[in-house]
């Protein structure tokens, strides 16, 4: 290909990103503490802003951690309909009562 005046690489797989040396030159992987998982690799956004420091300042919100928040302060949603909709299976458990 080269020969021929094409350009052409190599196709990483998902698992040589962590190691990939312009990844790793341009800051797009960042380690990290994750509250649940411990040490994590989290990736930052290819974006970058001369007057404007970009940064990971929390971790991605588990599944269902702000239903009831959502429910109660953006919909009105009582304490006595959500466990409603707790017991009819329609959301999950609360972020206080899921496990971890």
């Amino acid at each position: 290909m080269h020969k021929h005046g094409l350009i052409a690489t190599r196709v990483n797989e998902l698992t040589d990103l962590a190691t990939d040396e312009q990844i790793l030159a341009n800051e797009y992987i960042q380690p990290g503490e994750h509250p649940v998982l411990g040490p994590w690799n989290w990736v930052t956004t290819p974006l970058r802003f001369s007057k404007t420091q970009l940064s990971i300042r929390t971790p991605a919100p588990e599944i269902g951690e702000h239903t009831d928040q959502v429910l109660t302060d953006y919909l009105g949603t009582s304490p006595e309909e959500l466990d409603r909709l707790r017991s009819d299976g329609v959301i999950g458990a609360s972020a206080t009562d899921a496990p971890g």
